[in-house]
């Protein structure tokens, strides 16, 4: 009996087995994303073909008067029968903003043509087919009739009281030389073009700047205030620059024979 109490005695507890940890979560698996068919990109629109006038219209003018402000234009050879668009829209806009001499190539030779262009604004009609040597003569002739023909260099207004020197970019007034910014003297060259001409703000800003941009013909006004306070130009009763009200400014002196 005794010994089976120290068999019992001797059995020591069994160890308590820890709790198994649970396994993680596994990560599920990430989801293989939808592939997308990428839509093809959107072609710019193409610009309209103007009949009578639009949005492409603008570029061309902007684009001749962008070069025109580089190197000015003396004259102008338009075929009316343009890829882009008709002459004839050409011509209308343009005349909106530039005096530019324009001769017209047509192979439109009815008398109601020839007369819608002229009443266009051009300076000359010549109904293909022609001859260069005639082209050339015409050419003469209406940069004889616009005054245009082998400008001089320097040129003198109201009695010799205004001289401009194109080469040298000088200007004196009553016998005082001025100090003109690029833009000052740039905007009396254009108003001395055509004296008495009354030029818009749009016209003078694309000439000087060769682009037009919101606020940028408000800027002419700042440099007419300069230049009339070099020219010493009274602003309430100029002699020089004159304003017109709700249009532009000119050159209120002729130009000296």
């Amino acid at each position: 009996m005794a010994k089976k109490k120290a068999s019992t005695a001797a059995k020591k507890p069994a160890a308590k087995k820890a709790p198994a940890k649970k396994a993680a979560p596994k990560a599920a698996a990430p989801k293989k994303a939808a592939a997308k068919k990428s839509a093809p990109p959107k072609k710019a629109p193409k610009a309209a073909k103007a009949s009578s006038g639009g949005s492409s219209v603008d570029g061309v003018i902007k684009k001749y008067e962008k070069e025109r402000a580089a190197q000015e234009s003396e004259l102008m050879v338009l075929d009316l029968m343009l890829p882009d668009l008709p002459g004839e829209v050409v011509t209308s806009n343009l005349r909106a903003i530039s005096d530019v001499p324009i001769i017209m190539l047509t192979a439109k030779a009815a008398e109601q043509d020839r007369i819608a262009g002229f009443r266009l604004g051009a300076d000359d009609y010549l109904v293909k087919p022609f001859s260069p040597r005639e082209l050339a003569v015409r050419v003469e002739a209406v940069l004889r009739r616009a005054g245009r023909s082998g400008p001089t260099a320097v040129e003198s207004f109201g009695g010799g009281r205004l001289v401009i020197d194109e080469d040298t970019r000088e200007v004196t007034v009553d016998g005082r030389k001025l100090t003109l910014t690029r833009s000052e003297f740039d905007l009396l060259s254009v108003l001395s073009r055509r004296p008495g001409r009354v030029w818009s703000r749009y016209e003078l800003v694309t000439r000087i700047q060769g682009y037009e941009h919101e606020g940028c013909e408000r800027a002419v006004d700042a440099h007419v205030k300069n230049l009339r306070r070099k020219l010493s130009d009274d602003s309430k009763a100029p002699q020089f620059v004159v304003s017109v009200t709700g249009v532009g400014y000119k050159l209120a002196v002729a130009r000296d024979a």
